[in-house]
This record gives structure tokens, sequence and C-alpha cells, in this order.
């Protein structure tokens, strides 16, 4: 039996939650917006959206390909998500059971996404590259070829390139989207439900949970993260739901104003990492994808070289005003 090779990093009950309705065909579609200046819009079957191939494969040398076993954990973590954003939506309240639930929801949902995995590979190749030119220069490791070394004279050490293993990727993406502490910060929060007026509705994104910093100006350089007092996040529940968790205010359930829901739009749109999904395409919807489509939020990697070392700085870019 062939395995598929198509896996989901964005749960097919999820995005049936802002599925176009009525349903026409045989499966739910929902709508794909390109995040550009001139967007491409794709109505697109739910079972063939948000999905890369081999996303989740180990790939373990000298083994075969195992596909199925993160799919496999992931399908059974699925159903019950599912279930706590169905009760959610049906019960128009966040429960403190359901807190401790959604908390760990939001942390899966913002660690297993593209934008994460590709900070990851790029943040590992980064330490590899930056290791090897420094063991290099300091003559530690061995003469390289004359033509290695002649090409590294000419063009730098950016030539050489270093190809990780899937499944290394992976480990560190598990490790973050089910890491006790990241969800234990998210517990602390409070929690608001928002309901969309009526003809009204919330989008989502490739990458769903939006940190938002309302002055980042005033902390830059730095990064932020959840454990900042004035951060907010963000996470549209359904396209009629929307949480957000916050470290000042009342907990409870709002019927939001059209402007709030629109920069609760905005920040998805701004969080997203190539495409934003929805129940409707309208032309609004397209310009505003296109007015911040070249501004972004997310994970940043640098190197700061000094002398014969050098120290990389993550950061945490939010969304912000």
């Amino acid at each position: 039996m062939t395995l598929p090779k198509k896996h989901h990093f964005l749960p097919q009950f999820y995005l049936e939650f802002f599925k176009i309705s009525p349903q026409t065909g045989r499966h739910p579609h929902i709508w794909q917006i390109e995040k550009a200046a001139s967007p491409k819009t794709v109505n697109s079957a739910i079972k063939d959206t948000g999905c890369k191939t081999d996303y989740h494969t180990l790939d373990f040398k000298e083994q075969d390909k195992d596909r199925q076993k993160v799919e496999e954990m992931f399908s059974r973590l699925e159903s019950e998500q599912a279930n706590l954003v169905k009760e959610i939506c049906e019960a128009n309240q966040i429960t403190e059971t359901n807190k401790v639930s959604l908390a760990d929801f939001i942390t899966t949902m913002r660690f297993r996404v593209p934008a994460f995995k590709r900070y990851i590979e790029s943040s590992l190749k980064n330490t590899v590259s930056t290791t090897y030119k420094l063991l290099d220069q300091q003559g530690i490791l061995p003469t390289p070829p004359k033509k290695v070394e002649k090409l590294i004279q000419d063009r730098g050490y950016d030539f050489i390139k270093f190809d990780i293993a899937n499944w290394f990727i992976l480990q560190f993406m598990l490790d973050m989207s089910f890491n006790s502490e990241n969800s234990a910060i998210l517990k602390a929060m409070k929690y608001q439900l928002f309901l969309a007026p009526d003809e009204h509705h919330f989008i989502t994104a490739d990458s769903p949970v939006a940190l938002y910093h309302p002055n980042y100006e005033s902390v830059k350089p730095y990064g932020v993260g959840p454990a900042f007092k004035e951060v907010e996040i963000t996470f549209p529940l359904a396209k009629s739901h929307l949480v957000k968790l916050s470290w000042e205010g009342k907990e409870g359930t709002i019927e939001v104003q059209e402007d709030h829901l629109l920069e609760y739009n905005r920040r998805t749109i701004i969080m997203a990492d190539k495409y934003i999904y929805s129940c409707l395409s309208n032309d609004y919807l397209q310009e505003q994808v296109a007015w911040y489509h070249n501004i972004s939020a997310g994970y940043k990697v640098d190197n700061l070289w000094y002398g014969k070392g050098a120290y990389k700085i993550s950061r945490f870019i939010p969304v912000t005003n």
C-alpha cells in the first residue's frame, strides 16, 4: 500500500470552521488568498489546502522513510482539538477546563506551521555554517582541497550548503509544540472570546497565532514573547469566533464591533506567511492583503561577528501598529 505523502500543517477540521457555505460539491472548500501585491485567489478543496509533501516524514539514515508516525500522532490529537473548538463555538464561552486545553492547542498551532519549521531549519543551518567557519579559521579542521580553498577565498563561506534532515527539524518543532512551559504561560493569561457581528467574519492563515505588541518601537532591537505584559495573542477559532489572550482586562465573551474585527483580521494578515484563508473572497479583503503583503512578523536569526567569534541572536518580531 502506498502511504500518502501529503501532510497537513493546518488540521482539516480547523479549516472547515472557515469553509465556504453552503457547500456545493462533495468536499468542503475554502478561499485561499496569496499574500502578495496582486493576490491570487483560489477556491480550494480543504483536503488539498494547508498541506505539503513529506512535511511530517521521518527520514532517518539507512531506514525507510516513515510517513505515518507523526501523522498518526497528530490525528489522535486533532480529534480532541476538534471537539474543543466545537464546544467553545456552540457554547459561546471558554470555561476553565477549555482554557487549559485551548492553551495547549494554541501552542501547538503556533509551532507546527511552515514559517516556524523554516526558522528552525535556517537556525540549524546557521549554527552549522558558523561553526564550520570558526573552526576553519582557527585551523582546527583539516585543510580543504585546493579547489574548495580557492572557492572560500573567492566567494567566502556562503557557497557551502548544508542540509538538515527532516526528522531533526521535526524534533525541534515538536519539542516546542508540546512544551509545557510555553503552554503554561498561555494558561496564566486572561481569555476573551470574540464573536463576529452579522455579515462579517474572521479570517485565518498559514501562521494563525498572532503575537501583537502595541509599540514595538520601544522594544527594538529586542524581540518579544507571550510573557511580555503588553503582548496580546490572537487566534481565530472559526469564521465566527476569535480568542484573544492578554495580561490585562476582563475575561468573557464579547460581540466585537466591525472596526475591532478588521483590526484582528489585520493582525492575521500580517502574521501570515504565504496564505490567508477565508469563507468569503471580496475586493476589500484582497485590497487589505495587498496593502500589508510586504509586512511580516515572526522569528528572525542574526549573526554578529566579533574578532574570532560570533553571537547568534534569535528574536520574535511581533505584529505592531
